[in-house]
């Protein structure tokens, strides 16, 4: 078991091992590729924009959640608990039905914006929240994920505020259900570079893609099941850099 990287003193990102955006591993983009089936159904829910928030947000956190009332709370306490950077909190809900929405009516006021009716998968929830998001970066959550602790985002700022590059990345650590560190994910980029031919090298809950990419490259390809943000990445990074951070 890997408790810490030894580039790392501290990560940027708790994930839970049983969440597939965080913790999986990935071949070729065509063996995971997989078309949506059957009609959506019409869409209900409610769409908030809150006023008093950060005006010029460093950073948006999209947090895409279905049913997952038992853990969101922590997730979204991690994200309003950032110290110094400005955050913009956007949650895409799939049409819950264990209380979920109840929870976050109950933060409403630190959401920048949040909707809750049933999609067509994790990648259809980012589609909707890139018109939303108000940061020059944006970082994509699942419901078990969590900022590792409140400097998380400060120590990533610097370097936010200062490359050229559009896709900069730390580590994250994954978790069981127990919160025994089962596993790190994140290299520099020369490793995580040499990997991405062949699977997402990259530690998707503690990479941050920068807005101009959605300009670039559209939206994420949403026949995907569970390797669009691969696919995405992989229009940007086939020829460009991504950067990572090691001086947490």
């Amino acid at each position: 078991l890997l408790l810490r990287s030894r580039f790392h003193p501290a990560p940027i990102v708790h994930a839970s091992v049983g969440d597939g955006m965080a913790w999986r591993s990935h071949r070729r983009v065509h063996r995971l590729y997989a078309r949506a089936h059957g009609r959506r159904p019409s869409p209900e829910g409610c769409r908030i924009l809150s006023a008093d928030l950060a005006k010029d947000p460093l950073v948006s956190v999209v947090v895409a959640v279905r049913n997952g009332a038992a853990t969101l709370p922590r997730c979204i306490d991690s994200v309003l608990s950032q110290g110094d950077v400005p955050v913009d909190l956007v949650i895409i809900d799939g049409g819950s039905t264990d209380g979920t929405v109840d929870c976050i009516k109950r933060y409403s006021d630190g959401i920048g914006y949040w909707v809750s009716e049933p999609d067509d998968g994790v990648y259809s929830a980012w589609n909707k929240a890139v018109p939303h998001i108000r940061g020059d970066w944006v970082c994509f959550l699942g419901s078990d994920d969590r900022l590792a602790d409140p400097d998380a985002l400060s120590r990533m700022a610097p370097d936010l505020r200062r490359r050229t590059e559009r896709v900069v990345y730390g580590v994250t650590h994954v978790l069981d259900d127990a919160g025994n560190m089962r596993g790190t994910m994140g290299e520099p980029w020369p490793e995580t570079r040499a990997g991405l031919s062949s699977q997402m090298s990259l530690p998707n809950p503690s990479t941050f893609y920068h807005r101009k990419l959605f300009d670039v490259h559209g939206r994420f390809d949403e026949r995907f099941k569970i390797a669009g943000d691969y696919e995405f990445l992989l229009r940007e990074l086939a020829d460009g850099d991504a950067y990572f951070v090691d001086t947490l």
